[in-house]
Formats: structure tokens, C-alpha cells, sequence
């Protein structure tokens, strides 16, 4: 996602990207729903970091 928003014009110092993979998951990861629910991007708009 981050390579797609410095495509765009994005200067690459404005962005941090933060994994937290199985760390911090949103649902369960024994269904396919929560799973799902997993997949996910999310987007913070600050100031400054």
C-alpha cells in the first residue's frame, strides 16, 4: 500500500507502514469470517508522527 501511495505523488517521508500481522488480530482466525475480518488495511491521517 505504501509503494501504491508513493506512486501517486506521496512524498515517501509523510508515510510509516506498521505490520502487526498475527499480533493483533480484529477477530478469530478459526472461521473463514474472521479471517476475513483479518485482511484488513487501515488508515491514520496525523500531524505530524
Amino acid at each position: 500500500m505504501v509503494a501504491y501511495l508513493i506512486e501517486q505523488g506521496i512524498d515517501e517521508g509523510r508515510l510509516r507502514a506498521v505490520g502487526y500481522g498475527e499480533s493483533q488480530p480484529i477477530a478469530e482466525n478459526t472461521t473463514e469470517a474472521g479471517r476475513l475480518q483479518n485482511r484488513r488495511v487501515e488508515f491514520t491521517a496525523r500531524e505530524s508522527f
